[in-house]
């Protein structure tokens, strides 16, 4: 009976041990802030917030808009308070004169594991990259991070809306020869960032890899009205640039 007391007092302690190390520091501190260029999750033109030493930050809109704005913050009892003039002319729609912001554990992320979450509904991405083979899902698909790992297009290939040859694919308005033209396929050797793979819906053997889509400044894909910035490619049409005998790619 002693003895069997004994080893669960030791898998106890074991278990609280790994909890600890595994366990990821979400204090909202100015450390945490300060060199990250928080912005949207996606890293595309938004919004994006940079928190300066001096307890001042500075907040634009990195795209077709104006030159943005700053103020001052604080940080109080795990918060942090941003105060910015009343009279600003270049600001979000949902701006705050006062706002108060937390750094929260993200549930639905295939990139961060945490992010900035504010009280005018914005939330603001950078820090706290996601470790691969993280569990998350994708509109009720099951799937495993992989962090920022890139392969290219063999073959001229469509996007799709999920994983497997039954979803739809995305039509995407680029650029080509100076003109702007509507497309359901990615060209030959296009530059994928994985973000998370899963196994195909019905084929269960077919790897399918959920990556950022390759777009020009201004483009943009669309399904039934919906925007994508992210879609699905199967295995069979990805290969890494280093196994390849392509000497160079011109991105």
């Amino acid at each position: 009976m002693k003895k069997s007391l004994f080893v669960s007092l030791i898998l106890a302690v074991i278990h609280l041990n790994l909890a600890s190390e595994n366990r990821t520091d979400f204090q909202t501190k100015q450390s945490s802030l300060l060199g990250i260029y928080w912005g949207p999750e996606n890293r595309t033109f938004g919004w994006y917030i940079e928190f300066r030493e001096d307890f001042t930050f500075f907040e634009n809109y990195d795209g077709d808009g104006c030159g943005g704005y700053s103020g001052t913050y604080k940080i109080e009892s795990e918060k942090v308070i941003l105060q910015a003039s009343a009279e600003e002319s270049c600001k979000p729609y949902n701006f705050q004169t006062s706002r108060t912001c937390s750094i929260v554990p993200t549930k639905y992320s295939v990139r961060y594991s945490a992010k900035l979450y504010c009280s005018n509904d914005a939330s603001y991405f950078g820090g706290f990259p996601l470790p691969e083979s993280t569990d998350r899902k994708i509109e009720g698909v099951s799937v495993k991070t992989i962090p920022g790992k890139s392969k290219y297009l063999s073959k001229s290939s469509p996007a799709r809306t999920g994983p497997g040859y039954e979803f739809p694919y995305i039509i995407c308005n680029t650029n080509e020869d100076g003109k702007q033209i509507q497309t359901d396929k990615f060209p030959e050797k296009s530059k994928l960032v994985l973000l998370a793979k899963a196994q195909g819906a019905k084929e269960k053997s077919e790897t399918w890899y959920y990556a950022d889509i390759p777009l020009d400044w201004g483009g943009g894909c669309f399904y039934k009205g919906k925007g994508y910035t992210s879609a699905w490619f199967p295995k069979s049409v990805l290969f890494d640039m280093t196994d390849s005998k392509i000497e160079s790619y011109n991105e």
